[in-house]
This record gives structure tokens, C-alpha cells and sequence, in this order.
């Protein structure tokens, strides 16, 4: 190759991978999304009796569409440097006369039983980032934080329970300790105001009583409208398997998919 073609090559490659601001300093995005398809599977068994696995959806009737209010954002303290945070909160609820005997919590719940059940999940996660490759264009970070989990599940009503007739009560409920997870970035400026954005992050733990998994995927497009506001819409899709093995082993197997909607503000 010849020096002037190297020399070419060699400010290509530079100008290329050059370090140069991208995105703003701080910013916060607020909004919700519209669940539409919500699996959820629950199971809690004990030594001596195996529970049946209760589709939360087809069993009992739980809802597959509400709305989940989700914030999240990041502070840039240098250019290749950030911290990412978010939250949301999932809380549905179902009510069903069930057509079949199920199994939970070590009863047995017969045919004709009015159950009404809940679930209340709430998500904190708080990330470091760093921006292995960014320019005017394009961002790919990779990441690595915690995430915090708070699950609370329950049935109640009226049945026949192993044959007698009886209110009842079953409820659980842990907060789940930090979570270390990682995570991928991508960011990519169609233009000055119009951004795509694609992001996952991943845990999988076993720690004293509480094992499982969890992935987040995000894929969104933001509209800059103004100097300092903004708006986008998104799909979320998450994934979650948990176990909790006290006194009773509860397991919990989710997959929830969501469309999103949000303003944001940043400087």
C-alpha cells in the first residue's frame, strides 16, 4: 500500500472512532405504556404438596391491557461516561369464576370458586455506562448497574376449599435485594432532532432463597420538538423468572410486551 493511501486510510479510522459530544448532559424521560399481552404463570408449592402452575391470564382472568407508568433517563458527566436510571410500576388485577380445580399455596381451590387476584411489581434500576464508540452519528455503550425489585402477589375470595366452603387469603410479597445486570446501548441520530434507540439489559442471580433471570428490551424513537422537550413512543418488551424458596416456594414466570409513550426534557 502506498504512504498516501495509508495516510488516507489512517485519518479515515481516526475520524471514524474520534470521541465527539454526542447527546445531552442530562436527560429525563416520563410517560407510560399500554400493555397488550401480559403472560404470567404462579406456582407456590411445599414440601409435602406440589401446586399446579395458575396462568394469571386464562385461570383467573387477570387483565392484559393497563397502564404502567415507566420514567427514565441519564446524567452524562463526561463524553463517554453516564449513569442511566429508571423505574416503573405494573399493577394488574383479575377476577375470575374458575371451570377447574386449582392448586396453590398447598389448597385446592374447586371448580366454581370466584377468585380475584393481583400483581404489583415495582422496578428501580440504576446503571453506569460507558460509550466505547460514539460520534456525531451513532452511540454504542455498554453498561453495568443493579436493579431493585419489589413483587407482590395474592388471591382471595370465596370456594370450596378441599371441600369446605371458606374465605381465603394468600398473599406474598419480598423485595427482592440489589441485582447486578448488564446491559447494551444503541443510539442512532436520523437527524439533529429525530433519535432511534435501542436498548437490553440482563440479570441472572441465585442468592440465599431468591434465584431467577430478567431482560428488558427497549426499542424507541425520539422527536426533539423543542430546544429543551421533546416526545417518543417505544415497544417494551420484559422477561422475568423468579423463584423464592422459603417455608413455601413460590415461582413467578412473566413476559410482558408494551407500547410506550413519553415526553422527555433535557439539557
Amino acid at each position: 500500500m502506498k504512504p498516501n493511501k495509508i495516510i488516507f486510510f489512517l485519518a479515515l479510522v481516526t475520524s471514524l472512532l474520534q470521541a465527539e459530544e454526542f447527546g445531552d448532559t442530562f436527560k429525563i424521560r416520563i410517560g407510560g405504556y399500554l400493555l397488550s399481552d401480559n403472560e404470567t404463570t404462579l406456582s407456590a408449592t411445599t414440601p409435602y404438596l406440589v401446586g399446579a402452575k395458575i396462568n394469571l391470564k386464562d385461570d383467573l382472568g387477570m387483565e392484559t391491557k393497563t397502564n404502567v407508568f415507566r420514567l427514565d433517563g441519564h446524567y452524562r458527566f463526561s463524553d463517554v461516561h453516564k449513569v442511566e436510571f429508571a423505574y416503573y410500576s405494573i399493577n394488574t388485577r383479575g377476577s375470575n369464576t374458575i371451570s377447574k380445580d386449582l392448586n396453590f399455596d398447598g389448597a385446592t381451590y374447586q371448580a366454581g370458586a370466584n377468585i380475584n387476584s393481583y400483581l404489583d411489581m415495582d422496578i428501580y434500576k440504576l446503571n453506569y455506562a460507558y460509550s466505547f464508540y460514539h460520534n456525531e452519528k451513532v452511540e454504542l455503550s455498554i453498561g453495568a448497574g443493579l436493579h431493585f425489585m419489589d413483587i407482590s402477589t395474592g388471591l382471595s375470595g370465596n370456594a370450596v376449599i378441599d371441600n369446605q366452603p371458606a374465605s381465603f387469603r394468600s398473599e406474598s410479597v419480598d423485595v427482592l435485594a440489589p441485582l447486578p445486570v448488564i446491559g447494551f446501548d444503541l443510539d442512532y441520530a436520523v437527524s439533529p432532532r429525530f433519535h432511534i434507540r435501542g436498548s437490553i439489559d440482563y440479570f441472572g442471580i441465585s442468592i440465599d432463597k431468591y434465584s431467577g433471570s430478567f431482560t428488558d428490551v427497549l426499542i424507541s424513537a425520539d422527536y426533539q420538538a423543542f430546544d429543551n422537550f421533546g416526545m417518543g413512543l417505544g415497544l417494551n418488551v420484559t422477561n422475568l423468572d423468579a423463584k423464592v424458596d422459603d417455608t413455601t416456594k413460590y415461582e413467578l414466570n412473566q413476559t410482558i410486551t408494551g407500547f410506550l409513550a413519553y415526553l422527555s426534557y433535557n439539557y
